[in-house]
């Protein structure tokens, strides 16, 4: 059985792959990708949950849009499996967004890649 993700349903891109608007996206779905690599969870967990979070998102009159319910629904997945010790996502969420977005970042069309040689 493959460690792969499937091909995501609903995934914003086009025939060269995902379409990232900011940085900040891209690194969430590689955050997402990379983790499940390392930590083998079914990923029919992530698709109960990221499915959860973006029915409850779009039926909101101010939906976040598709990328912060999936950082919602990443958030959620690490408390539920308990891959986040208590405060410890809070402080990184809290430091990112003191420096989110960054004038400097831009949209590009770069491949989302993984260095094996970090584990």
């Amino acid at each position: 059985m493959s460690s792969s993700p499937p091909s995501i349903v609903g995934l914003p891109g086009d025939a060269e792959g995902p379409v990232f608007a900011a940085p900040w996206q891209a690194k969430a779905f590689a955050l997402l990708t990379s983790f499940q690599a390392r930590e083998g969870f079914p990923w029919a967990d992530w698709v109960a949950v990221f499915s959860a979070q973006r029915a409850a998102d779009e039926a909101r009159p101010d939906d976040p849009g598709y990328y912060h319910s999936w950082v919602a629904a990443l958030e959620k997945l690490l408390e539920q499996g308990g891959w986040n010790a208590q405060g410890e996502l809070e402080a990184e969420l809290k430091d990112t967004r003191a420096t989110w977005p960054h004038p400097a970042h831009v949209a590009n069309r770069e491949p989302v890649a993984r260095d094996p040689a970090r584990r």
